[in-house]
């Protein structure tokens, strides 16, 4: 039952999470080391958030806490997600760096539209999380398309990135279908209109 009283569905954490990856093991370097030419996972606040859905089609967000393990295991991680994906969208080829393999990358081509890889820290900002985005388990990784949360739900597939990009790539096609058929239902409407 939330705040006004209504009653809502519950969206918690993964029952089968035992049977996922938590973190990718082919990501060896740390945090500190990937954070060495700058942070590719954009820090949001509540502001940043807003602009930040508004002004890309695609964002996908990781809602964490800096108290909890599985944050911190899948932080290096969700670091080299943004790394590959930047890599992607800048159409930088000159080579693969050693944050993620050659196959990685060559799965993260197959993602046309960008996605912006951003992070919030739910410790800093409750407000975002817990009253905004209704989080209550961390990390919750959410997709955002045109600014709302993915119909389909939170990422719960294995945490590497394969398995993200897979995803991601997955939604966009699912995303293009439902724009198609939008768009038919427009032609036909005024198609009915003009009789």
């Amino acid at each position: 039952v939330d705040a006004g009283g209504v009653r809502r569905r519950y969206q918690g954490r993964n029952k089968q999470q035992k049977d996922i990856a938590l973190f990718d093991k082919d990501v060896t370097e740390t945090i500190e080391d990937l954070h060495e030419d700058g942070e590719d996972a954009i820090s949001l606040d509540v502001q940043t958030f807003e602009f930040i859905k508004r002004a890309n089609d695609y964002v996908f967000v990781d809602f964490y806490a800096t108290w909890c393990s599985h944050c911190k295991a899948l932080a290096p991680t969700w670091e080299a997600l943004a790394e590959v994906m930047d890599d992607v969208a800048e159409n930088n080829v000159k080579g693969h760096r050693d944050d993620y393999t050659p196959e990685d990358f060559e799965m993260a081509k197959k993602v046309e539209q960008p996605v912006v890889i951003a992070k919030i820290d739910c410790v800093l900002h409750p407000d975002v999380c817990s009253r905004k985005q209704n989080i209550r388990a961390y990390p919750t990784l959410r997709l955002f398309v045109d600014g709302e949360p993915w119909k389909g739900g939170d990422y719960r597939g294995p945490r590497t990135l394969m398995g993200m990009v897979e995803w991601m790539q997955i939604v966009e096609e699912l995303h293009k279908e439902d724009l198609g058929d939008n768009d038919e239902a427009k032609k036909l409407h005024k198609a009915h209109e003009g009789m």
